[in-house]
């Protein structure tokens, strides 16, 4: 009867040591900080296109104050961030927190929760051409 307690009572501790292991083992590389004009709350899934460029977008933060899209690309000396645009709050919406999409093209596809015509948000395009990116 009491070898059967220790064996119940071993297989936790046993769990919890190999989880600790686990967790010990795990790192974490920051590739980049963000400052206020290039967005603030990054709170989105990541989309990388095809030449290993990394898309997001931030809720608050960029030029107005109504969050951006950006793009991260690796350069020789770490990541580079590129604002491909920041949200007026107005016709073209706020707030974008949601995971972008990339078409073969390499047109960028989001939405922006609010905002707009009807001021209940928007869905929109960015196009790159010539160096820039446009807004659709």
């Amino acid at each position: 009867m009491n070898a059967l307690i220790c064996i119940r009572n071993a297989a936790p501790v046993f769990v919890i040591a190999l989880s600790l292991v686990t967790a010990a083992a795990t790192t974490t590389d920051v590739i980049f900080s963000f400052e206020e004009d290039e967005g603030e709350y990054a709170d989105t899934d990541l989309e990388r296109d095809m030449a290993g460029n990394i898309y997001g977008t931030t809720v608050l933060g960029g030029e107005f104050g109504g969050g951006t899209v950006f793009q991260l690309s690796q350069t020789p000396n770490g990541w580079e961030q590129t604002v491909l645009y920041s949200f007026t709050g107005g016709e073209d919406g706020s707030g974008p927190g949601a995971r972008v999409s990339i078409d073969r093209s390499g047109n960028v596809y989001g939405m922006a929760p609010t905002g707009g015509t009807y001021g209940v948000g928007t869905i929109y395009k960015l196009h790159p051409h010539a160096g820039s990116w446009g807004f659709r």
